[in-house]
């Protein structure tokens, strides 16, 4: 398994507009914040506090997640789940100073640490390659490590075994066996990273600045699973570029298409919708033969498994921890070939995984409770590539 990816989005359902206000204040002082930013989880519906600290945001869908971030304070997230209440008084504590990653025996790993977070988070495709972040500067980092050990072949001398004597081969973190028969290294197994302020992402692909409120990221190098698995958890709002320039907006428009099919939204929303084929997917589960012994696939009908409940929400029940292989059929322009009518070709390959008995899905494409996970070419796509929950398709 090359990598698995969690991110985290909060559903919604549609029902009108509706404006929330609020007064946003410092917890200690009591003085209004001005210039905080309030702003729509996962969406480009944003705005700032006034002089006296007051905001107003439209709200259109429920449930939803309100973000008031600011620097220098920790930031304070408001679930919306009706709208009996559309004042909040918020108050935000002031963010706690965190200590930079210590470095190893004098070798500053940082520059190593960053490179490594952009790849996993940024992305390593052609979209995470051109995203930028824009403020590495607040990251900090740790890592957790093991102790093995590896046996050191002797060699043979007189009929007697002889270890090395030589040890000016192996540097570093390392303990020897007194005999020098076995050496013990301590192994990383995973990078943490933290920010003491909101990340700033410019995308320049897909004309958005991406600010992201980490709340976790993690990168476990020998997960439970026994493969790579990197996993990310934040508040995120995006800001369009501000361009009326006809060939920007194209441009734009052409590459988030580009991005969005493929993705786990793109796939999320046509499973909801009972589109898959239509959309370019199959789902195919791996058999074995009982006489040859040989693994098949077989094309995996998934209906039957489907239900859809109140809010929006469409219920996948009885997979649990269960995975398929997903093929993606598209055109030269990453377009999805409408199986249904057209014959598949070479399809681009990733896997699906239900971690839970019930796992749910918004019409949106949005999986609330993080319970199905992908490997493979949807997971490629990290931050670089990420689109709003509310972006459409321009069919012009």
């Amino acid at each position: 398994m090359r990598l698995i990816y969690v991110l985290f989005f909060l559903p919604a359902i549609v029902f009108g507009q509706q404006n929330i206000t609020g007064i946003v204040s410092d917890a200690k002082t009591k003085h209004a914040i001005p210039l905080a930013t309030v702003y729509i989880n996962g969406t480009t519906v944003g705005t700032t506090t006034d002089n006296e600290g007051a905001f107003s945001i439209s709200v259109t869908s429920i449930p939803c997640q309100i973000v008031i971030s600011h620097i220098g304070y920790e930031p304070k997230v408001l679930s919306v789940e009706n709208l009996n209440e559309t004042h909040k008084k918020v108050e935000l504590f002031q963010r706690l100073v965190q200590m930079d990653e210590v470095n190893v025996k004098g070798k500053n790993l940082r520059a190593k640490n960053i490179d490594e977070f952009k790849m996993w988070f940024l992305g390593f495709d052609y979209w995470g390659k051109n995203a930028i972040l824009l403020n590495d500067e607040v990251l900090s980092f740790s890592r957790d490590r093991k102790k093995w050990g590896m046996k050191i072949i002797p060699e043979i001398q007189d009929g007697k075994s002889i270890f090395l004597s030589d040890k000016s081969w192996v540097s570093g973190d390392v303990e020897w066996a007194k005999d020098s028969s076995e050496i013990f290294m301590n192994r990383a197994i995973n990078l943490k990273a933290s920010a003491k302020e909101p990340l700033t992402v410019n995308l320049p692909l897909l004309g958005y600045t991406l600010q992201i409120e980490l709340v976790d990221f993690i990168v476990q190098y020998a997960s439970e699973n026994g493969g790579l698995q990197t996993s990310f958890l934040g508040y995120y709002y995006f800001i369009p570029y501000k361009t009326e320039r006809e060939k920007d907006l194209k441009k734009f428009e052409k590459n988030r298409q580009k991005a969005y099919f493929n993705s786990s939204q793109h796939f999320c929303r046509s499973l909801y919708d009972k589109k898959l084929q239509e959309s370019g997917y199959q789902l195919f589960e791996q058999i074995i033969d009982s006489i040859s012994k040989q693994k098949l696939y077989k094309e995996f009908i998934i209906d039957e498994y489907l239900n859809y409940i109140e809010n929006d929400e469409l219920q996948i029940k009885g997979l649990n921890n269960k995975h398929f292989y997903l093929f993606y059929y598209g055109n030269s322009k990453g377009e999805p070939k409408d199986l249904t009518t057209q014959k598949p070709w070479v399809p681009i390959q990733s896997e699906i995984y239900f971690l839970s008995d019930t796992c749910l899905i918004r019409s949106n494409g949005i999986i609330p409770n993080n319970s199905i996970v992908f490997s493979g070419a949807i997971s490629e796509k990290k931050v670089g590539s990420m689109l709003p929950e509310d972006y459409k398709i321009n069919d012009k």
